[in-house]
Parts: structure tokens; C-alpha cells; sequence
């Protein structure tokens, strides 16, 4: 369970956090398995664009084969990209978030660079907005990187003494500057 550090009563000038610490391991298998299925996803947002894109949604037929071969061509890719994110750590902050759009677009622009050029870069495109997608879906939150923060001392307020009104001289209100409506002198005609 996560806990946070306290950030006041510190006794020293020590810069004082206040994120929490990570005790949970980083989610290896979570990371894998989800970019494991990032053919099928883009193999299913490649269907769509050709179903809506044409306006004929009997194509949408073809989903289940469309998923199948996804998942045999890029599954290797797909891991590879997964277990690379999962071996650096990355996390959910803006730019390790591009750097794994980056290494799954890489991933699945190599081998299909190798069979088909002309559709590389769309395959490449593609892959590298599912892996942002999910990237940002997948990746745990930033807080655990554990950067301190500085904090400012806070006083301490139980050791400061508080002046009495009897210590002070009383003034009147005309003296302090604030003057109320029986204050103002009274001319009467």
C-alpha cells in the first residue's frame, strides 16, 4: 500500500517528497500480453477506416480473418516491442509515451519494409498511433519515479508566541485611521 511521506515536521532542511513509493513491481507480463495484441487491434482499426471509408459495413465480416492474420504476421514484432518497453521501464510520462509509439511503429515497419515497401509506412503509421494508444492505456502513472520535491520549512506554530491584546496599547478608531458614523463630528443648524 502506498503511503505518503509526511511533509511537514521535518527537523532537518531535508528536501521532503511527496510522492509515494513504488512497491509494486514494474507489470512485465501486462505490458507484454497488451502490445502482444496490438496487431489485432490495428489489423481491426485498418477494417474500420476501409469500412467507413467506403460505406459498406459487410466488410466488417471479415474481422475475425482480419485479427487471425494480423496476429500471425506482427506477433513477433509485437513482442519484441513489448519486451523492449517492459526491459527499460518505461512509464507514463509524455515522452516515454512517444518512445514506445516509436519502438512499435519501428518494430512493425522492419519486416514489412523487407516484404512490401510501398505499404511499410502506412503499416509503420499505424502501428506507431496503436502503440501511443496503448502506451498510454498500459504504461503505470509517473508518480513512481520518486524526484524529490522541495518543500519550503514549515514553521512551527506551536512555537511562536502570540501577543495578547493587553500587551498592546489601545487606540481608537480615530486614531487608527477607520472612522464609523457616530465617530463623525455633528453639526446641527
Amino acid at each position: 500500500m502506498n503511503k505518503l511521506r509526511s511533509v511537514y515536521a521535518a527537523p532537518s532542511n531535508k528536501v521532503v517528497s511527496k510522492m509515494p513509493q513504488n512497491t509494486r513491481p514494474y507489470p512485465v507480463a501486462k505490458v507484454v500480453s497488451t502490445f502482444a495484441a496490438a496487431p489485432a487491434i490495428a489489423g481491426m482499426l485498418v477494417l474500420l477506416l476501409i469500412a467507413f471509408g467506403s460505406m459498406q459495413l459487410g466488410i466488417m465480416i471479415l474481422s475475425p480473418f482480419v485479427i487471425f492474420f494480423a496476429e500471425v504476421l506482427f506477433i513477433i514484432p509485437a513482442v519484441i516491442a513489448g519486451t523492449i518497453i517492459s526491459a527499460f521501464r518505461w512509464q507514463k510520462d509524455a515522452l516515454d509515451l512517444f518512445k514506445a509509439a516509436a519502438v512499435g511503429g519501428l518494430c512493425a515497419l522492419l519486416p514489412t519494409l523487407v516484404f512490401s515497401p510501398t505499404s511499410a509506412l502506412f503499416m509503420g503509421a499505424v502501428a506507431f498511433v496503436v502503440s501511443l494508444l496503448l502506451a498510454y492505456l498500459v504504461l503505470p502513472n509517473a508518480e513512481y519515479l520518486d524526484f524529490p520535491i522541495y518543500q519550503h520549512r514549515e514553521p512551527d506554530y506551536w512555537a511562536v508566541e502570540i501577543p495578547t491584546l493587553e500587551d498592546k496599547p489601545q487606540s481608537t478608531p480615530a486614531q487608527a485611521g477607520f472612522y464609523y458614523l457616530k465617530d463623525l463630528p455633528q453639526n446641527k443648524h
